[in-house]
């Protein structure tokens, strides 16, 4: 790439002179300049083209914490990403007409901070100051907008929740949870009791030894913030009436960074969400450290989490299982019925997109309709394991036997986003 400066006077050009990395050659009064170092530094060095600068459109879809680019790879959450991610909220919200909400921008201050965290930095306590600021202001954006928004903001949360952490490692006392042996009213009790009440296995405590290790996953879609590792574990109720799966990843230190739970019933196909979190107002506040305990009544479930387990747990069956992986560990795991989810309002598992048998790649199993975290989950599987991790189907470069059934879902996908 070249840059032409106007240069007066005209004649013979001058021989090149070479001054360094630079060249400068006159040719017709003009100079050229080889000028592709020069706009690298300038796109490493400038705003535009730094990778630190996301804005909140750039998150294509969560997962479980990860905020994934269109790429489908992790977008690194780090103070600055944070920063220009919540900057580009305020801009959606002042944008937005309502004659309700007062300026935005750069009037928070740290007294508005959550008194959770009343012990972090001061850039930490900005942050979560300008975090709260969006959620005052939400209201203000349509209902499609909240939606996107929301659904992304969650991940925020939790980094600014693990960036909340006292350096010697301590956690803030609100996201410390420990299992107590008594009878008296816990936050998740009402939502244990409904899941009885449809036969819903109650997962055990961890740690328990019921919990039974299958495994490590390998996978991009199991990764976690900070997570190294993603370990599977499995309990069956005795009657074989139900199962719950964990995953549960640690990061390179061995520490706990998530421990989210499932369980189904057999006979009804209800469901039933936990993880390792402290649900909060603004933020959901993960449980993380060397060793944790975390009891299902006080942890966050299906109910108060902000995470809509949905988006990717839909279809006939809750559980998203990998052939030839420690997922496939349990084979008696379909319900009797197809699953339906057991927590809040939007959670839904709407009717599927291809019926069990009605295409190739839903020979054994249906095909649930798409959202756009499910449709990175239906490309990574058709990429790796599905059919078979010895034979997968492929996306860009479909097998011949799936390429009809490939479009047709890229097609779907494309349709919501995807």
């Amino acid at each position: 790439m070249i840059i032409r400066l106007f240069s007066r006077g005209g004649g013979r050009p001058p021989p090149t002179s070479r001054i360094g990395a630079w060249h400068f050659r006159s040719q017709r009064g003009f100079t050229i300049v080889p000028v592709a170092v020069a706009l690298i530094a300038f796109m490493v060095f400038s705003p535009w083209g730094s990778g630190n600068h996301p804005v909140i459109e750039d998150i294509s879809y969560v997962y479980h914490g990860v905020a994934v680019n269109r790429k489908r790879a992790a977008i690194e959450l780090d103070t600055a990403a944070i920063r220009s991610i919540q900057q580009s909220v305020l801009k959606l919200i002042e944008s937005a007409p309502s004659t309700v909400w007062g300026p935005t921008g750069g009037d928070s201050t740290p007294s508005e901070l959550p008194m959770e965290f009343p012990d972090v930095s001061a850039e930490i306590r900005e942050l979560l100051a300008r975090q709260a600021e969006i959620e005052k202001g939400i209201h203000r954006l349509s209902r499609d907008q909240r939606e996107f928004v929301r659904g992304r903001l969650s991940v925020i949360g939790e980094s600014l929740a693990a960036m909340s952490t006292a350096p010697d490692g301590a956690l803030p006392q609100a996201i410390t949870v420990e299992s107590e042996d008594d009878t008296s009213a816990k936050p998740g009790d009402s939502y244990i009791e409904t899941c009885r009440a449809n036969d819903v296995p109650i997962p055990p405590n961890w740690p328990d030894e019921r919990w039974v290790s299958r495994g490590e996953l390998p996978f991009f879609f199991a990764d976690f913030p900070d997570a190294r590792t993603t370990e599977v574990f499995t309990y069956e109720e005795p009657n074989g009436q139900g199962l719950c799966y964990a995953l549960v990843r640690k990061n390179r230190n061995r520490w706990y960074e998530a421990v989210g739970m499932i369980c189904q019933s057999k006979a009804t196909g209800k469901a039933c969400f936990w993880d390792n979190v402290v649900p909060g107002e603004r933020m959901d506040n993960r449980i993380r450290g060397l060793e944790i305990q975390l009891d299902v009544r006080t942890m966050g479930n299906g109910s108060n989490m902000r995470e809509r387990c949905t988006d990717c747990h839909r279809g006939e069956n809750v559980f998203l299982v990998h052939p030839g992986t420690p997922l496939d560990a349990v084979k008696q795991r379909l319900p009797d019925v197809r699953y339906t989810p057991i927590g809040q309002e939007d959670w839904e598992n709407p009717s599927p997109m291809e019926h069990k048998g009605e295409g190739a790649c839903s020979q054994c199993h249906e095909l649930a309709a798409p959202t756009k975290r499910f449709c990175g989950l239906l490309r990574q599987a058709a990429e790796k394991t599905m059919p078979s991790p010895v034979r997968p189907a492929g996306w860009d470069n479909p097998l011949p036997e799936y390429k009809d059934a490939i479009e047709k879902i890229k097609a779907r996908c494309a349709a919501v986003g995807g």
